[in-house]
């Protein structure tokens, strides 16, 4: 008999043809309240992001304070430190073509009411532009890469393997990892400075950000002369088994 039982404290159920893929959620303090409340905030294939206050007893109508349906399937969400100049939290939003950086306030100055909220975009990066018409972005991880001081970084990952890197408005450098076909798992470890994923041979990998930083270009897939791998200063563990964490 179990010592701990698990009640449900509060629920949304969206309608059920709206999907949302596994990282489309985050936890925080998304629009920078003083107070520190925190927010849940989501993201369907549809491309509709909600941002809930939510509060003991269920679900009610004043808990959805942000309903806003992008252009695009949202993929997965990130909040972190990609504010330009300032550092404060951010909402970024993976599409399959694109990544897009949201500040979130409240909508009182816009006239959308009292306890609601509002995105404004602040930078957007087309993910064709330095890695290749082909990059379709599966998932992506962030972090103070390289110990930036004050703000984080983000990595987006392709569908065949690549590594693209974004320093807040500005594309860093993209990179293709050796024996990384197809995406994986994928997370930063900042103890290591490092971008941790799985490859096709199922072994976990670490690359050092520095290492990344300073290999060769990728061209491309399918461009002229083919794309240089980033294979320094990878080190793997395992075999034959998945690992890794997940993005």
């Amino acid at each position: 008999m179990s010592l701990f039982q698990a009640r449900e404290w509060w629920a949304y159920r969206p309608d059920s043809e709206d999907e949302c893929a596994p990282g489309a959620m985050v936890i925080g303090n998304v629009d920078n309240d003083p107070a520190g409340t925190g927010k849940i905030v989501t993201g369907s294939l549809s491309g509709t992001v909600r941002i809930f206050v939510p509060a003991e007893g269920g679900y009610a109508v004043g808990h959805l304070v942000l309903e806003q349906t992008l252009d695009a399937p949202v993929l997965q969400l990130a909040l972190g430190r990609f504010a330009p100049a300032t550092g404060d939290q951010a909402l970024a939003v993976l599409h399959p073509r694109s990544l897009v950086v949201y500040s979130v306030s409240s909508g009182a100055s816009s006239g959308a009411g009292a306890g609601s909220l509002v995105l404004r975009s602040l930078y957007h990066h087309d993910l064709s532009d330095g890695a290749g018409a082909s990059f379709t972005a599966a998932a992506m991880c962030y972090g103070a890469f390289g110990e930036a001081v004050g703000h984080d970084r983000i990595c987006v990952q392709s569908m065949d393997g690549q590594l693209s890197f974004f320093d807040r408005d500005r594309h860093s450098f993209t990179r293709q990892l050796q024996a990384s076909l197809l995406p994986g798992p994928i997370t930063y470890v900042a103890r290591i400075d490092s971008i941790v994923t799985v490859d096709c041979t199922l072994y976990a990998r670490a690359y050092r950000y520095g290492a990344l930083l300073g290999a060769v270009d990728a061209a491309p897939r399918g461009s002229a002369g083919g794309g240089a791998s980033a294979g320094t200063g990878g080190s793997s563990a395992g075999g034959g088994g998945g690992g890794g964490g997940g993005g």
